[in-house]
């Protein structure tokens, strides 16, 4: 998580989910990371919740490259 990991401990941030964003329109990539100081803070709220945010993002991705295009 790179420069993110020295931020997380400071701010007591020990609980993150990680959800990949892909491009349908070429091959761009990337990842949707999101990080609670809560236990078990995605079980409560659904990591459903963050992969269709992620989808949602993905999709915000491919129109962006189909309209540059």
């Amino acid at each position: 998580y790179g420069p993110w990991r020295r931020a997380a401990r400071q701010h007591g941030l020990r609980h993150v989910v990680a959800v990949p964003l892909a491009s349908t329109a070429d091959d761009q990539r990337g990842i949707f990371v999101v990080y609670a100081d809560r236990p078990a803070y995605f079980h409560t709220v659904g990591v459903g919740l963050f992969e269709s945010l992620a989808h949602l993002f993905s999709a915000v991705l491919s129109e962006h490259v189909r309209r540059d295009a």
